[in-house]
């Protein structure tokens, strides 16, 4: 798959999210090994991949809170609550 613009993120599907994310790692992982091994010729590369896999991991966590039903988010909120409280 090309490379996506984080804009179209919230356009595709769950599977074509994984797919996309799964790929980023990938192409992270291989440029990682090259510029330890060779170097690059633009190692900020690596920095727009890692933010791109933030930016995927982020909408797939809100598209697993937006399904999860009223007792998962209750209790998560009692546990985001405790932890707020003991900090």
């Amino acid at each position: 798959m090309a490379a996506l613009d984080p804009k179209d993120y919230k356009d595709l599907g769950l599977e074509d999210l994984s797919g996309e994310l799964e790929g980023t790692e990938a192409r992270l992982s291989q440029l990682q090994f090259d510029h330890a091994t060779r170097g690059i010729d633009n190692p900020l590369q690596i920095r727009s991949l890692r933010r791109n896999i933030a930016r995927l991991k982020t909408e797939l966590r809100a598209r697993e809170l937006k399904s999860s039903d009223e007792t998962v988010l209750n209790r998560r909120s009692k546990i985001r609550a405790r932890r707020a409280k003991n900090s």
